[in-house]
């Protein structure tokens, strides 16, 4: 991930734009601003997300490229989302990448290359640095498309003013295995930004009430939602009739004190009734609400309505007045999901401070993976007040400046999840974590530092965690044959992901088989490109691993059709096998397999880019 300074986004003022209507101009990607998941990691190019900058060096060629972009997952997501009455099936994105480009435009169009498994991009959004804020350009659901290289050349939605940045989000269901981005053309009008004067040369030569008016921020109050207001008129008696309301007398009396009947208003309606109502309304359908009258924005600020709450699908709408009236409604809250808020310093560190102090003792679950407004002291008030926390994600944390960043996560001591892949975090600050957090059962410390000490860790955990269930360490450095002898102590173990690592090995059989003894419950093993794998250790994972569900041994140069065949009769819970770029299996052998057993077969081989 590269850092990039943002200041010149704030410093484009509306009615300094000059359009150059003669020069339209295309160009490529130039930086990369933020990414959620990658394939490759920071020390190599191979499938990282640089490789979406510039010209396309395989288009129009189809295959599994080192030389483009990719990212880790493929298929359904089955992480389980906050608030899923929040998690609209337009907004659901599975993973996301900004890039930046050299000039300012007004985006007239934009085409992307896709040479392996297209289809994932649902929707692509440009941040207007003179409005600041984010507008969607294009958005579909996901859908399958055929499986060749294209050129996809969206429609876009115009907008009169310019931008430098994209974001482009991705929803992998019905793709069967990684995607390859190989670049991303902006096409649109050339601007001219002329250089903004300081605000205070500009008042020198104005009067007293327009130097007053420019530090004022004017909030115009939205008016009510269409949809809230059509299902308040139209849908409420439906509703009430279905949840077992009856207009009778007894239960709901039409005639005043004087005998006449009157019109049913709604706040005739018991106020349980009404709770019932709008806790099946989404986030931003509460706060519409609070706008129809004083009764519903009391009735919308009962904190049990609050008690989930899911920021990652309206990252672009969260700002500091939000976080701030969010932390009015949100005594009772549980879950907060504030994955990808805060670009460009809309939530600044202490919004985020003021909510947890308020808040944070009731937290159990607390996602900010992305989150650009995370710091040192984000994290130690995390640290003391979030003591009823049993699930913190961190990922792509790397905003760090000192060795203390993670040291404070120490004080927490009911952890039960802990996400920290492709963050800062180091050897003495995890295994404190580690120490402290004795109930730990799932822990991703993927794309860590060559500094941490992988040994150590895993050392560390089988003596404080042997219940753990889950470990992922892609790409990660310094683990050998000791520290897979130590997570042989953790018999629970369900899921573990060593994919590119003991690069260094020779031979890690004796450990490995032990591991395997040890830990019968496994469902998921990745193993991939692991040099030291050997037939000896794929007959073990026949012979030890009956309830085995997803193996992953792409790129082991030494698994042969025989032991395949081995592995799928004796693995009967099989459900995914990743053979890919294993040059010892022919593919006549794969359709025989693909026919026989009820299992997904991956199989992806050197491309022939011509």
């Amino acid at each position: 991930m590269q850092s990039t300074d943002n200041n010149d986004e704030f410093m484009i003022d509306e009615l300094s734009i000059v359009e150059e209507k003669e020069t339209i101009i295309s160009q490529w990607a130039n930086e990369i601003v933020d990414f959620s998941d990658c394939y490759g990691s920071e020390s190599s190019i191979s499938y990282s997300a640089i490789n979406i900058c510039g010209r396309p060096s395989k288009y129009p060629a189809y295959g599994d490229f080192a030389e483009c972009f990719s990212m880790r997952k493929y298929g359904p997501s089955n992480e389980i989302e906050f608030s899923a009455k929040d998690k609209h099936e337009l907004l659901t994105f599975h993973d996301f990448i900004i890039i930046k480009y050299e000039n300012y435009v007004f985006p007239r169009d934009i085409r992307v290359y896709e040479t392996y498994h297209p289809g994932s991009i649902v929707r692509i959004l440009a941040y207007f640095a003179n409005l600041k804020k984010w507008k969607t350009l294009w958005q579909t659901l996901p859908a399958p498309v055929e499986k060749k290289a294209r050129e996809f050349r969206p429609q876009i939605n115009k907008f009169n003013s310019p931008t430098r940045i994209l974001r482009i989000e991705f929803n992998h269901s019905f793709i069967d295995y990684y995607t390859g981005i190989d670049g991303v053309l902006l096409t649109g009008v050339k601007c001219k930004i002329p250089a903004k004067k300081p605000l205070t040369e500009q008042t020198k030569i104005k009067g007293i009430i327009q130097k007053k008016l420019e530090t004022v921020q004017f909030k115009p109050q939205r008016t009510p939602s269409e949809a809230i207001e059509d299902f308040l008129k139209n849908d409420l008696s439906k509703f009430m009739e279905n949840v077992g309301f009856e207009r009778e007398e007894e239960s709901f009396d039409l005639i005043d004190h004087y005998g006449s009947q009157r019109e049913k208003k709604i706040t005739d309606v018991p106020y349980e009734i009404l709770c019932n109502v709008v806790s099946y309304l989404d986030l931003k359908s509460l706060y519409n609400c609070s706008q129809v009258c004083k009764y519903f924005r009391n009735l919308v600020f009962d904190p049990l309505l609050y008690t989930e709450i899911n920021l990652k699908f309206y990252w672009h709408l969260s700002t500091s007045s939000f976080m701030e009236s969010l932390t009015q409604r949100s005594h009772l809250i549980k879950k907060l999901d504030l994955s990808s808020c805060g670009y460009f310093d809309t939530i600044k560190p202490n919004d985020f401070i003021k909510f947890i102090q308020t808040n944070g003792k009731t937290l159990s679950h607390l996602r900010l993976n992305s989150s650009q407004f995370m710091n040192t002291t984000c994290i130690e008030t995390i640290s003391i007040t979030c003591v009823n926390l049993i699930e913190l994600s961190l990922r792509n944390y790397m905003n760090v400046t000192t060795e203390r960043d993670f040291v404070s996560l120490a004080m927490l001591h009911n952890l039960e999840v802990l996400d920290l892949s492709r963050s800062g975090i180091d050897t003495i600050a995890l295994l404190n974590i580690i120490k402290s957090n004795l109930n730990l059962k799932q822990l991703n410390i993927a794309f860590s530092s060559h500094h941490v000490s992988m040994d150590e860790v895993c050392i560390q955990i089988s003596a404080f965690n042997k219940k753990m269930k889950s470990i992922d360490m892609w790409k990660c450095h310094n683990l050998t044959t000791i520290g897979v002898r130590a997570l042989s102590e953790c018999s629970d173990l369900e899921e573990l992901d060593f994919g590119w690592c003991l690069r260094d090995e020779a031979s890690v059989t004796e450990s490995f088989k032990l591991l395997l003894q040890n830990c019968v419950n496994l469902k998921k093993l990745v193993l991939a490109a692991i040099r030291g794998i050997s037939e000896r250790d794929l007959e073990n994972i026949s012979t030890f691993c009956a309830n085995l569900e997803h193996l992953d041994l792409m790129g082991i140069v030494g698994v042969s059709s025989e032991m395949c065949l081995k592995i799928l009769q004796n693995c009967s819970n099989l459900k995914l096998l990743d053979i890919s770029f294993c040059e010892n299996i022919d593919d006549v052998n794969i359709i025989i397999w693909r026919n026989e057993f009820d299992t997904c077969i991956k199989r992806s081989e050197v491309p022939n880019d011509g």
